[in-house]
């Protein structure tokens, strides 16, 4: 989970109330806020007026982002490795980030992309070391400098991954079924094994996830569990 995502968790979980979209929220305003609770005279609900209006911050002209006429148009697979992971494509209106855009697969056979990666080829060299008892040889990185190509076919479909302002994982889907995000769960509990035997998984498409229902249940069980035993 990304520390901002991470903050703005916490901080709910503590009791404050914010009256500014989480989209609009940035880092710098939820550190603001932690530092306000850690204050011993603090007292939630947090007020308005201590989180600052966000400055504007304009986009580099080199940010790749998606308008609406774009995302019927998508290829799968053609953005992958082209942005930063936590850096979405677009955002909606009511603060929904998408940082993959859902393409179901057709219902006839249609072209696909490749992906074309250069590389130098170094051809390889034989070394051979020769023992009283045996001799071993080695191929080793050659001289040679030629240029070379290696094309990977891309699926002709891919799920969608999204961040909803009101849930606290990234979220796939594709064909209506939809899950949290695998790592940013186990993240959340500290790892594979001590993720509780009452979240489920479920796969959206070929993509292991965990089930939403079973997820936000277990947290807010396990949320009022801990302030039942402060009382």
């Amino acid at each position: 989970m990304s520390e901002r995502s991470e903050l703005y968790t916490t901080l709910k979980e503590r009791g404050f109330q914010f009256h500014i979209p989480y989209n609009k929220l940035t880092l710098e305003m939820l550190r603001e806020a932690e530092s306000f609770a850690a204050a011993p005279d603090a007292q939630p609900p947090l007020p308005e007026t201590t989180l600052p209006p966000q400055p504007h911050v304009p986009q580099p002209d080199n940010t790749p982002r998606l308008t609406a006429p774009e995302v019927g148009a998508e290829v799968a697979g053609a953005r992958l490795n082209t942005i930063d992971g936590d850096a979405p494509l677009y955002v909606e209106e009511n603060g929904r980030e998408w940082y993959q855009i859902e393409v179901p697969k057709p219902a006839t056979p249609k072209p696909r992309a490749r992906r074309v990666l250069d590389y130098i080829n170094t051809g390889i060299e034989t070394k051979t070391v020769v023992d009283d008892r045996y001799t071993e040889t080695f191929e080793v990185p050659g001289q040679k400098q030629e240029a070379g190509q290696i094309k990977i076919t891309l699926p002709s479909w891919q799920e969608g991954i999204y961040k909803d302002p009101g849930m606290p994982f990234r979220i796939h889907t594709y064909a209506g079924a939809r899950g949290f995000n695998l790592f940013e769960v186990r993240d959340y509990f500290g790892g594979a094994d001590l993720v509780p035997d009452t979240v489920k998984t479920m796969y959206v498409s070929s993509v292991l996830c965990y089930d939403i229902v079973t997820t936000v249940r277990t947290i807010t069980d396990e949320y009022n569990r801990r302030n039942l035993a402060e009382q």
